[in-house]
């Protein structure tokens, strides 16, 4: 249940069933992979955070430029329609995404990075 509310929290407001399920059937795959890898590297990760928060998170992130819709309160002349709804502006809209995406994984890396850094110094 967490993976697809992790996968699903990137739409605008609420996407359409069909979509919801798509991504958050993406959103499971993707958290689950994460998951049998770092087990298979023997990495320490009990609750699959990484997976869940880590790996279905970005997956919403990139999925807004796939699944779209002019239906989930995005009308108007500035309508930001996914490429599976027949939306033309795909890789200005990825790359948009894909810029957020790496800020953000960027910033969070650098506050726990920093805070796991002040932590070894006590």
């Amino acid at each position: 249940m967490s993976t697809g509310i992790q996968g699903i929290h990137s739409f605008f407001k609420s996407p359409e069933t069909q979509t919801a399920l798509y991504d958050e059937f993406f959103s499971y795959f993707a958290a689950d992979l994460t998951d049998r890898l770092l087990r298979r590297l023997e990495l320490d990760d009990a609750v699959s955070a990484f997976g869940i928060h880590g790996m279905a998170g970005s997956w919403g992130i990139l999925a807004v430029p796939f699944f779209a819709s002019p239906y989930c309160q995005n009308t108007g002349d500035g309508a930001v329609i996914g490429l599976f709804y027949g939306g033309e502006n795909f890789g200005d809209l990825f790359t948009t995404q894909l810029v957020g995406l790496v800020a953000v994984q960027a910033w969070a890396f650098g506050m726990v990075f920093t805070w796991l850094m002040v932590l070894d110094m006590v």
